[in-house]
């Protein structure tokens, strides 16, 4: 019976020290860089939209970063097309030449440093997804070029 009440003392004191808050202030581990890839498809092995037809695409279209992280962004582009990803709000205007051959992608590598947190949205400044009458291209639902998903979308920078 004792060993019993000891092992369930023991069991209750370590549960407590288990969920006990730390006292000790914890550092940020965020790093110095954020390392970002995005994949462009062309039209005709993107995403399928609201009419049934697949639509060029990056993928993804949003990704997270923090304030003061600079962020590698490589591009790697299957699409037959030229595109680009702007932010008027994040200073960049990046140009992404279209895939090399049908079977081999363009890889673009552009760098940037993000000041402020936010939400910020992004777009393809150039016209594109034509083999679908650029409905990707379109203003999207929030008023802004690009549909999202699709050839637009947002950085979320949060703070470090």
């Amino acid at each position: 019976m004792d060993v019993r009440i000891s092992a369930l003392v023991i069991l209750f004191v370590v549960a407590l020290a288990a969920s006990a808050q730390p006292t000790i202030a914890q550092t940020s581990t965020v790093g110095k860089y954020a390392n970002i890839t995005l994949v462009v498809k062309g039209s005709l092995d993107g995403i399928i939209g609201p009419d049934g037809k697949t639509h060029s695409a990056f993928i993804p279209c949003n990704f997270t970063v923090y304030v003061g992280q600079t962020v590698n962004l490589t591009v790697i582009s299957y699409d037959d097309g030229q595109h680009s990803f702007t932010s008027t709000a994040l200073g960049v205007n990046f140009f992404i030449p279209e895939r090399t051959s049908a079977s081999v992608p363009s890889v673009s590598n552009f760098q940037f440093t993000v000041t402020k947190a936010g939400v910020f949205r992004w777009w393809c400044a150039l016209k594109c997804d034509i083999d679908r009458n650029g409905w990707a291209m379109t203003k999207g639902k929030d008023g802004g070029i690009g549909q999202l998903g699709f050839m637009a979308g947002y950085v979320t920078v949060l703070s470090s």
